[in-house]
């Protein structure tokens, strides 16, 4: 069974990799996003399983321009960070 984080420490533990994702795809850092399990900081817990995560290496992958990358929606709820990214 896995382990039950209350909100309080989720959010902010989650914060730092939320933060990261943004900043890598600002800088078109795709090594930082491949490897957001080592580099970015709380991502396992803000992303426990890859299954979150990996559809945004397929988007940025099959961008045109992955440096276009802006956060449609960016907010916290209940303790889990909600983001959805453009790319064109």
């Amino acid at each position: 069974m896995k382990e039950l984080i209350p909100i309080t420490t989720t959010t902010t533990t989650a914060r730092p990799a939320s933060a990261a994702t943004p900043n890598a795809l600002a800088r078109g850092d795709a090594d930082a996003l491949a490897d957001y399990r080592n580099k970015a900081p709380g991502a396992a817990v803000a992303h426990p399983t890859a299954d979150h995560f990996v559809p945004l290496l397929l988007a940025v992958g099959a961008a045109d321009d992955p440096g276009s990358a802006v956060s449609a929606i960016d907010r916290m709820v209940m303790g889990n960070s909600t983001r959805s990214v453009q790319l064109t």
